[in-house]
């Protein structure tokens, strides 16, 4: 069984505790006011998203334990599976598309690229070990967006998402 194949999307309500330690994070600011803290937690991400009324967490990880118990959504990744989701609470509005591909990328550029993301997206990124496994996240303020990259050199596997958040009246 392939390490990507293990991995699990999750959206809560509220914020949740990072399961894992934090290897980086940032927080940032959308121009739609939706306030990001995004960490990158091993070869996974925990993001979560904050407006007036309303908070959301996603993650892309392993399962891990003391998670909340009744997730939004929760569903397994796998290559060939694209998923589409979305989610509102509150005033807050998650849509996201996740795929694991039987591909290979070497850097956030290039994952950048193939995502058309615009080139003012920010990025934060960490790499583990010399096999070119790296976790990276993106955001483009501007669009409201969070483009999230998990590599898996082992397996010959990326897992991406494109996250948009929208707040409604």
């Amino acid at each position: 069984m392939s390490l990507a194949s293990q991995v699990y999307f999750s959206l809560y309500k509220g914020s949740v505790e990072t399961p894992a330690p934090v290897f980086e994070q940032r927080i940032w600011t959308l121009d739609n006011g939706v306030r990001l803290n995004v960490r990158i937690i091993g070869k996974s991400h925990c993001a979560t998203f904050c407006s007036a009324r309303g908070e959301m967490t996603e993650m892309i990880a392993y399962p891990v334990p003391g998670l909340p118990k009744n997730p939004l959504a929760h569903f397994h990744l796998q290559v060939g599976n694209p998923r589409h989701w979305e989610n509102r609470t509150e005033n807050l509005i998650h849509r996201i598309s996740v795929q694991a591909l039987d591909r290979l990328f070497d850097s956030m550029d290039e994952f950048l690229d193939f995502m058309e993301a615009p080139r003012s997206t920010e990025t934060l990124q960490h790499e583990f070990g010399n096999r070119g496994a790296f976790t990276g996240i993106a955001v483009e303020n501007s669009l409201n967006s969070l483009y999230t990259i998990h590599t898996y050199p082992e397996d010959g596997t990326s897992i991406l998402s494109k996250t948009e958040l929208a707040l409604v009246a």
